[in-house]
């Protein structure tokens, strides 16, 4: 196994992580599939994210839940990122009905609802997804 990597030493952006080509991404112990499988992220996990022009693919990361440090593949692009806005709050937008039809669309088995936007938020119910894979 490779021996484990410090971050880069660039300035980090807070990022959500919002898409994954799976239920989960692998952190590992440095930018490569050699080094140590350390733990996993999720869709709605907080990071700081950093990015080192000279490593293509990998990007450093600490999570804020569970104080997981390491570094995660995009994959190619399959995996992305968005930027949390300044100040912590979420983006003003209105409220939406999510239907069954689209919960079904979701390549997820279950969709969560939860109190807030953000991942440390707690889950008020848990929708199933009626599609099949």
């Amino acid at each position: 196994m490779a021996v484990a990597t410090k971050l880069p030493e660039v300035d980090p952006k807070v990022m959500i992580l919002s898409d994954v080509p799976d239920q989960f991404i692998n952190v590992r112990s440095g930018p490569g599939a050699g080094f140590e499988d350390l733990g996993d992220l999720v869709v709605g996990d907080r990071v700081l994210y950093y990015k080192d022009p000279n490593i293509s693919d990998w990007v450093g990361i600490v999570r804020f839940e569970g104080a997981l440090v390491g570094w995660t593949s995009l994959q190619g692009g399959k995996v992305k990122f968005l930027e949390q806005v300044s100040g912590g709050e979420p983006p003003t937008t209105t409220p939406q009905l999510v239907t069954q039809e689209q919960v079904n669309d979701l390549k997820a088995k279950y969709a969560n609802l939860m109190t807030s936007w953000d991942s440390l938020a707690d889950t008020v119910a848990t929708i199933t997804s009626k599609a099949t894979t």
